[in-house]
């Protein structure tokens, strides 16, 4: 039932709980256990999967953000889910941070074969990492696109703005080079 397909899924809700006196490797067996799931082989698994394998030891108050989050991706896949949920995955996060998530993320899925949710408002950082795109206005699905569709989209809606400036701009020339043939001094 409900119970087993949430074994197949994994989450991070924005910023994710540790105790910052604990490693990496603490954190991740206190979640194993809380969750029940078998072998601590998994905790390496994940500290590798998600490029922490040198900070298992490091207290996670001396993590930067983007390894905390890191880290919280990892307690995410303890489970091995075949899905992920990440909510705001980067917000907050310095450049390098950002890159670093990308990377993570985009390496879950091509190496893994991981279903990844981005939910975002970081629409450009969306743009450089995901394949499908779920537009969400008050709730509700107004569109689904692949990455190919957005593209024309944007393509289109770029144009007639731009086409729009244009003939606005095209305007004001005409008229203010009528009023300057006209009156060559105001």
């Amino acid at each position: 039932g409900l119970q087993e397909q949430r074994k197949r899924m994994g989450c991070l809700i924005e910023s994710p709980a540790l105790y910052p006196n604990l490693t990496a490797v603490q954190n991740l067996e206190v979640q194993r256990l809380q969750r029940g799931i078998p072998g601590k082989s998994v905790i390496s698994d994940c500290l590798r999967m998600t490029g922490l394998t040198n900070t298992a030891k490091k207290p996670v108050r001396n993590f930067s953000l983007g390894m905390r989050q890191r880290l919280g991706i990892a307690a995410a896949l303890l489970n091995n889910p075949e899905f992920l949920i990440l909510d705001e995955p980067i917000n907050g996060l310095d450049p390098n941070g950002i890159v670093e998530i990308r990377r993570l993320l985009k390496d879950l899925n091509q190496k893994y074969g991981m279903t990844i949710l981005v939910s975002s408002h970081i629409l450009e950082e969306l743009y450089q990492t995901a394949s499908q795109f779920i537009l969400i206005h008050k709730g509700r699905i107004i569109d689904e696109l692949s990455g190919r569709e957005l593209d024309e989209q944007c393509k289109r809606h770029i144009f007639s703005i731009r086409f729009e400036n244009f003939l606005r701009l095209f305007h004001h020339f005409q008229t203010t080079a009528s009023m300057d043939i006209n009156h060559p001094y105001p």
